[in-house]
Order: C-alpha cells, then sequence, then structure tokens
C-alpha cells in the first residue's frame, strides 16, 4: 500500500501480509457453533480419566448428535481459519472466500434441527433451550450485520513464491 492509501480498519486488525485478520467474534462465534463436536472430541479425550462423574454426567448432556450435521460447515470455516496463510491450498482458500456460506448453513442447519428436535412449543423450552436460541440468534446478526466479517472474507494472504 502506498503512503496516501488509508487502511479502511485500525492497523491492528491487519496481519503481517496487510489483510484482514480473523474477527475475535468470528472465532467465538465458531466454537459455539462447533460445541457437539469440540466436547464430544474432548469428552472422548478424557474418557478413560474422568471414569464417570458429575462433571462427566454434565458435559455429556450438553452434546446432543442430532446437531453434529450442523456443526459441519462450521467446523470446515474454523479449519479454515487455522490454515489460512499465504501457502494455503486451494481448498482452504474456497472455504474462507464462501465464509459467509458456511456461516449461515451451520445457523440454519441448526435452526432446523433444534426446531424439528424439540417442536414449535416455546413454553415447553428449558432455560437450556432459551441459552442456545439466544447464542444462536446472536452469531446470525453479527454474521447478517458485520462489514468486518464481509470484508475480513474478502481478503485472503496473495501466494508467496
Amino acid at each position: 500500500m502506498g503512503e496516501s492509501e488509508k487502511f479502511k480498519y485500525e492497523y491492528w486488525r491487519y496481519d503481517k501480509h496487510f489483510v484482514l485478520k480473523p474477527p475475535l467474534a468470528l472465532k467465538i462465534s465458531l466454537v459455539v457453533l462447533c460445541k457437539d463436536l469440540i466436547l464430544s472430541l474432548l469428552l472422548g479425550a478424557t474418557k478413560f480419566k474422568l471414569k464417570g462423574g458429575d462433571f462427566a454426567d454434565d458435559a455429556v448432556s450438553l452434546v446432543d448428535p442430532a446437531f453434529f450435521i450442523s456443526n459441519l460447515p462450521a467446523a470446515a470455516l474454523l479449519f479454515a481459519v487455522i490454515l489460512r496463510g499465504p501457502n494455503s491450498g486451494p481448498i482452504v482458500r474456497h472455504i474462507w472466500r464462501n465464509g459467509k456460506i458456511f456461516l449461515h448453513l451451520s445457523l440454519w442447519i441448526y435452526f432446523l434441527t433444534f426446531f424439528l428436535k424439540n417442536g414449535a412449543n416455546v413454553f415447553e423450552y428449558t432455560l437450556l433451550h432459551w441459552g442456545y436460541l439466544t447464542a444462536y440468534t446472536l452469531i446470525l446478526v453479527y454474521a447478517l450485520r458485520s462489514n468486518l466479517l464481509t470484508d475480513a472474507f474478502a481478503e485472503f494472504p496473495a501466494k508467496t513464491t
């Protein structure tokens, strides 16, 4: 960039390749969207150490295999965030370029699965159900309204030779 060109965002939002870093809100959103996969992997890894107990039982109750399918697009995007760099392959670049689609796909599959599994009678929802719906709705609003997120998905570090 020349001296006369200004950055659209604060300088700290850019990495050493002068492209926008993935926003922290995106990273947090992806962890939330992948909660069933992440918790099942963590519980599987610690199963032998925990040997049951209250913590293990509580954590298992948070994992619902019905939502694994909604976790997959978010997991792909999470891997793209982790692997994003100048030497990334075409698959990572494709996932990153279509990041908003992956984010929305994960959210809408979650909502569809949630309402098919729990029904539409909101008076029967537990506090945990309301917490999930609130979190996923906030992520949806963020995905729809964030200009920073749109701009970040439009940029990718150039290939190094």
